[in-house]
């Protein structure tokens, strides 16, 4: 809890709540919160942080000091069959902003990371809905994302499904990443907020 409250306190960025997400690794402890990521030494007695950084830097949106970066709903968890960390968030300047997708290159996550983008945007029955309040988990082939999916007006349409394959994702280069996308409310499947299952084993 104190080092989520002090990357809120050190950002200032004036997102209430938070959103606070951790995930462990065999050495090292990721949070992340609305507008920030920090990682430290998991067995770290004086709580060092190796790593700090706005998460619109860690993904390279750099603006103008007239332009908001928005950054929003991190999700990240350790993927125990590859070794990699894994991070998912909305982010970017305008809608429609894409999903964020970053991926450790080692179970370290000071050995770098690879960036991808995915469109958050769907359209449905000649509707444009945009994926909100994402839900992240892997088993040992792919990576699954689901979003509540969202209109302008706003109306609320239901539940989606994205599957990403782990190549290229955890492979590299970075950019925009080919992925299976299912309409769960359309298969009958989900209501609100559904979440993919976390596998092991």
């Amino acid at each position: 809890c104190h080092s989520v409250v002090s990357m809120f306190l050190s950002y200032g960025y004036g997102y209430i709540p938070p959103d606070p997400n951790c995930a462990v690794g065999p050495a090292h402890v990721i949070n992340a919160t609305n507008g920030v990521i920090q990682w430290r030494p998991k067995n770290n007695p004086q709580d060092t942080r190796e790593f700090e950084q706005p998460l619109a830097l860690f993904f390279g949106l750099v603006g103008s000091p007239t332009e908001f970066v928005f950054t929003s709903d991190p999700k990240v968890i350790y993927d125990q069959y590859a070794g990699r960390f894994v991070l998912v968030l909305m982010g970017g300047f305008v809608d429609p902003m894409p999903w964020l997708v970053a991926v450790s290159k080692t179970s370290n996550p000071n050995d770098g990371w690879w960036r991808h983008t995915i469109p958050r945007n769907v359209v449905i029955g000649g509707v444009t809905y945009y994926g909100d309040y994402p839900g992240l988990a892997v088993d040992d082939e792919a990576v699954y994302l689901t979003a509540n999916m969202f209109s302008g007006t706003p109306t609320y349409y239901g539940p989606y499904l994205w599957i990403i394959p782990k190549t290229p994702a955890y492979n590299g280069p970075d950019g925009a990443l080919f992925q299976l996308s299912y309409d769960l409310r359309a298969l009958g499947m989900g209501t609100t907020t559904t979440q993919p299952a976390h596998m092991f084993g």
